[in-house]
């Protein structure tokens, strides 16, 4: 009893935390349509015979996999469970339906459940398609805290909570190690989204493993398992990289602020020592949202992009010699790594950096802060075990973030759900 008036709770608070959204969007549709309804008639799970599994996304927004490393993992579980054939629909929780990424994703054949219609409509969707449901996977903590009351209510599907990275156990640590108050409270607050999240689930994943063992610790009743942050295709491999390519890169959106922080640290620390010994490398920074601050840095040998399209930040990377992630706090596996290793881009991190990746060690350079600038300069002149680094995460990544690694971390703790016919 107590279980189902704490999700009719959080389905109330849900509906008030919404409630200027919809008028809003009714106004919006009013001021568009002359009318406040839809014409058309909300879509069924199952229509025209189809008889595939359902699965239900929720994240904080539409995917932009060529903006952050967030969206890239989620875009991945999207592609990856259609490609099992599944049926895939996505609520978008802010319900913008960013382009062109919403259109993308409704080509790839994903039922998408956003824009001002479903603003209004989605609790609506949600009772006539609950129970047609198969499964529903719930993105990042504060999203769960806010729609697992709704879908508890609508479905008897598992959920399926990805956590993405353990924020209130990174920013504890930052708040002691940097001494800011700000981050403990944030800390706080995160753990209780977290824990509302990971007790609402009934599978829990994080892609690091450390934080799983840690959870598993503090929840010993709950199903905790890693996941792989993404799954990548397998890469275009060239024993002779090395000697065509030159310059450091670090990609990062700065709307996350570990990443302005690393930037800022290693510009101020590490790139006088690597600057002065090597005279004609530049510093490449990509990211969406660059800071004032990080504008600011922009010269002759630092070249600040900001948002770069997917396909001109990879030919910067396979231009690059090394790429840095000189972090100084920050959670989980940073998807900045994975992506530069498959890109065949030998990676220079932090501890930190490397948190959660301790057994793809031998494929990265990992320096103590107060040696990064001369562990960087080290590795830029040294081809061979540029190569070696190279040839080692590519391998790495085939055995532990591909499709078929993906598929058999799922497979192991679904129990079946992902061969299961469909209900």
């Amino acid at each position: 009893m107590k279980k189902s008036t704490d999700q009719a709770s959080l389905s109330r608070r849900f509906k008030q935390i919404l409630r200027r959204r919809r008028k809003e969007a009714a106004a919006w549709l009013r001021l568009k349509t002359g009318r406040s309804t839809c014409p058309a008639c909300l879509p069924d799970v199952v229509t025209g015979g189809d008889v595939r599994r359902s699965i239900l996304f929720i994240d904080s927004k539409v995917p932009e996999p060529d903006r952050d490393a967030g969206s890239r993992s989620v875009f991945a579980y999207v592609k990856f469970f259609l490609r099992a054939g599944w049926s895939v629909k996505f609520i978008a929780d802010n319900f913008q339906a960013s382009q062109p990424h919403t259109r993308r994703l409704e080509e790839m054949g994903v039922e998408m459940l956003a824009g001002d219609y479903y603003l209004l409509h989605w609790e609506k969707w949600l009772k006539r398609n609950g129970l047609l449901l198969d499964a529903v996977f719930i993105s990042r903590s504060h999203v769960a805290k806010q729609w697992l009351g709704p879908v508890r209510l609508s479905t008897r599907a598992p959920v399926l909570f990805y956590g993405h990275d353990l924020l209130s156990h990174t920013l504890r640590q930052a708040g002691e190690e940097l001494g800011n108050p700000q981050f403990l409270q944030a800390a706080r607050d995160h753990e209780v989204a977290e824990t509302v999240a990971i007790s609402g689930a009934d599978f829990t994943f994080y892609p690091s493993s450390e934080e799983v063992r840690l959870l598993s610790q503090r929840y010993p009743e709950k199903r905790i398992a890693r996941l792989p942050l993404c799954f990548f295709e397998p890469p275009q491999r060239n024993g002779d990289e090395a000697k065509t390519r030159k310059d450091i890169l670090f990609v990062g959106g700065f709307d996350h602020r570990p990443n302005e922080d690393a930037v800022l640290w290693f510009v101020a620390t590490a790139w006088p020592i690597v600057s002065k010994q090597w005279p004609d490398c530049v510093f490449h920074v990509a990211g969406s949202q660059p800071t004032e601050k990080i504008r600011a840095l922009a010269a002759k040998r630092i070249h600040v992009h900001g948002y770069l399209p997917e396909n001109d930040l990879a030919a910067l990377h396979r231009n690059c010699r090394l790429s840095v992630a000189p972090l100084r706090y920050g959670g989980g596996i940073k998807g900045k790594i994975l992506q530069a290793m498959h890109l065949g881009t030998p990676v220079v991190t932090t501890p930190i950096g490397a948190a959660g990746l301790d057994w793809l060690r031998p494929t990265m350079a990992v320096c103590p802060l107060a040696d990064f600038g001369n562990g960087v300069a080290a590795l830029y002149g040294d081809e061979p075990r540029q190569t070696d680094l190279r040839q080692n995460a590519w391998d790495f990544l085939a055995a532990e973030f591909s499709e078929a690694a993906l598929r058999t971390a799922l497979a192991s703790v679904l129990d079946g759900l992902l061969t299961a016919p469909h209900h």
